[in-house]
Parts: structure tokens; C-alpha cells; sequence
């Protein structure tokens, strides 16, 4: 099973024993993803409930990067967060035999543009500023845990 996740690991992914952690290109990672989703082995996972009404941001911010891997040839979309009707915990990855966990982190920046722009107004009529920060897309990394055989 290969579990991928935005930003985030919990202590609870890790195993007991010894890991370890590795820079992957982007081929690598595109493989493992590729080779993961043929096998029915990939699983998005999330700290929040990316497809609840209260979670648009979060939804945006990982729909955001699924579309810059892409650019950069690693295949990843929203689908593969979704269980059914809910999106997967992270509490529910565990690196160990047979598993392992790509954790995708990256930087963002000021955005200029939104500066010039007016206020957003929610469902609930409320203003929302424009977003302030953008995706540094030159700061993608992906990173590769994996349990240590003992």
C-alpha cells in the first residue's frame, strides 16, 4: 500500500521500529504512483475531511498541488483521497511491512495579485479576504517513509 499525504505525518503512520526517509525525483514518484494505483495499493490521505462544506479551503489548497504534480508528470487528483463518501484519515496510514507513506511538502508565497483584489463573499455573505499565499511550485518535494526490515 502506498499512502500519500499533503504536508502532513502523524506519529501514528510510524513504525515501532527503525525508518527511513528519502528525497524521491520526480520520477520516482511518478512510478510509485503509477505502479501503487495499477495495483490498487494507493490511498490519499488527509488530516481533515477534504470533502466537507467546511473544508473548501483545505480542498482547494490540495486540488492546488494535485495539479502541479501533474504538471510535473506525477498523476495524483482528488479521486485518490476519496473512501466512498468520505475522505481517508491519515490516523488510518501505517508505514510498515508491505506499506509505505509519500508525504508531499512544499513552500508558498506572497501573491501579488490578490493584493489588487476585492474581497471574496462566502454563501453565508461574508467577506473573505483574498487569498494572500500561493503554491511555490518550484518547492514541491516528495518525500518516501518506509519501515527499516529488522
Amino acid at each position: 500500500m502506498l499512502y500519500v499525504s499533503f504536508w502532513a505525518i502523524v506519529l501514528s503512520n510510524l513504525p515501532g521500529g527503525s525508518f527511513t526517509k528519502r528525497t524521491l525525483s520526480d520520477g520516482e514518484s511518478a512510478e510509485l504512483v503509477s505502479t501503487a494505483r495499477k495495483q490498487e495499493k494507493l490511498a490519499g490521505v488527509s488530516a481533515s475531511d477534504l470533502f466537507a462544506p467546511y473544508a473548501k479551503r483545505n480542498y482547494d489548497l490540495h486540488m492546488e498541488i494535485c495539479q502541479a504534480l501533474g504538471r510535473r508528470g506525477i498523476e495524483f487528483s482528488m479521486k485518490d483521497f476519496s473512501s466512498g463518501d468520505y475522505c481517508t484519515p491519515i490516523t488510518l496510514a501505517r508505514v510498515g511491512r508491505g506499506s509505505s507513506m509519500m508525504v508531499v511538502d512544499c513552500n508558498y508565497e506572497l501573491n501579488s495579485e490578490a493584493q489588487s483584489r476585492a474581497p471574496a463573499t462566502t454563501q453565508r455573505g461574508i467577506e473573505r479576504p483574498p487569498d494572500l499565499l500561493r503554491l511555490a511550485t518550484d518547492t514541491l518535494r516528495c518525500y518516501l517513509f518506509e519501515a527499516t526490515p529488522q
